[in-house]
């Protein structure tokens, strides 16, 4: 699958979260919650990865029994991942989502999960913003900076 074919499955589940669930947004629930109903779509919109037995997985921090470490030696707990828990070369989807602004360093783990020994396919950084009725998001494939995407505004819920 290419970044085109990618970004148009994951941006049908990010419409398909607010229009869904925007309950979610409305009541201001906590991200964990809202990153588990996008988890759910982006499931539902993958079939081939669920036939080919990749793991859907929320907060997941593990490569086998190991912590995932970044580039920076601090380990880190992705909020939403798509891949093998025991195959490295079988790593899909990382995503870093927070309801609000961005924290400082979210891209930079997104970045270092495309790099080796991640490796993976592809990663999307989310800032739900449900107060002002959008959200930005940063898809990217192997070997692309965050300078080279441009931020998407979706429209409202």
């Amino acid at each position: 699958m290419n970044i085109e074919e990618f970004r148009s499955i994951f941006e049908k589940c990010l419409k398909k979260l607010f229009k869904k669930d925007k309950l979610l947004f409305e009541i201001d629930l906590k991200e964990e919650c809202i990153n588990s109903a996008l988890l759910f779509h982006l499931r539902e919109a993958l079939p081939d990865l669920v036939k080919e037995d990749y793991n859907f997985d929320l907060e997941y921090n593990k490569y086998k029994e190991v912590e995932k470490i970044m580039d920076n030696g601090r380990s880190v707990r992705p909020d939403i991942l798509i891949h093998k828990r025991t195959i490295q070369k079988f790593n899909f989807l990382f995503v870093e989502a927070k309801k609000g602004q961005l924290r400082k360093g979210d891209k930079a783990k997104v970045n270092d999960a495309l790099k080796d020994p991640y490796l993976y396919q592809f990663g999307v950084v989310v800032s739900y913003l449900p107060k002002k009725n959008y959200c930005f998001y940063w898809l990217l494939t192997t070997g692309e900076e965050f300078t080279n995407k441009k931020r998407m505004r979706l429209e409202k819920w």
